[in-house]
């Protein structure tokens, strides 16, 4: 099942949203948080990105799900697992 979310973040301690070798990124943030929600890799996608320390609110990104995965649980499952700059 494909999910639409919705984040928003405080980009001060990013290196941008991209996912990068090396130094932390808002989609490796999120993407280690689904990882361990989901019991397996979950790559994301945006709508857009952004640069290191560009903060942002509304940034659309998309994911795939199994079937049946309770939606509510799993946004307050990434958030708690999540830095607290992302939400």
């Amino acid at each position: 099942m494909r999910v639409r979310s919705i984040v928003e973040y405080v980009g001060t301690r990013w290196s941008g949203w991209q996912w990068q070798a090396g130094p932390p990124t808002v989609q490796g943030e999120i993407e280690r948080a689904l990882a361990i929600v989901l019991r397996g890799p979950c790559r994301v996608a945006a709508a857009g990105r952004t640069d290191a320390g560009v903060h942002s609110t509304g940034q659309v990104i998309a994911f795939d799900v199994p079937e049946g995965t309770p939606l509510r649980r799993l946004r307050r499952s990434v958030n708690a697992l999540t830095d607290p700059s992302i939400a």
